[in-house]
């Protein structure tokens, strides 16, 4: 592992290379996991935090984004800890919570897949030569 020894088992066991204080909550171990990241580009620090946090992102995009598909959300959820790696520097605990943060990043990823398959979507429906949007809306006025 990058710098001390770090496990996520051992999180409720005293670690005083860790410990900011008299206890330390998720959100504390989650920022210093962060900010390993961030410093030591530690990818075991990222494995925790994918291992810890990527079932709740995934649930919560799937209820976010009904629309986006399983291989969607999961593209979102790789491309949350791919720019959790990336952007890990950028995080301030000033500004909010280490979750709030993730989830922001998390949410952002599922618009920007959202996006793209509606574009690919588009571009597909263009490219049919049987889809006319023209005789679509011209039977749904006639319906009327």
């Amino acid at each position: 592992m990058c710098g001390t020894e770090v496990s996520d088992s051992a999180h409720h066991e005293r670690r005083p290379e860790l410990a900011t204080g008299p206890s330390m909550d998720d959100g504390d171990h989650d920022e210093l996991l962060l900010m390993r990241i961030a410093l030591d580009q530690c990818s075991a620090s990222l494995q925790l935090l994918i291992a810890r946090h990527s079932g709740r992102v995934t649930g919560w995009l799937t209820k976010r984004f009904k629309s986006l598909k399983t291989p969607e959300i999961e593209w979102a959820v790789n491309m949350t800890f791919t720019n959790v790696w990336r952007r890990a520097s950028q995080f301030n605990s000033l500004r909010g919570k280490f979750e709030s943060w993730l989830f922001r990043v998390a949410f952002r990823c599922a618009e920007s897949v959202g996006r793209r398959e509606e574009k690919h979507l588009i571009s597909a429906l263009s490219e049919d030569p049987s889809y006319d949007p023209d005789k679509e809306c011209d039977d749904e006025v006639d319906a009327d």
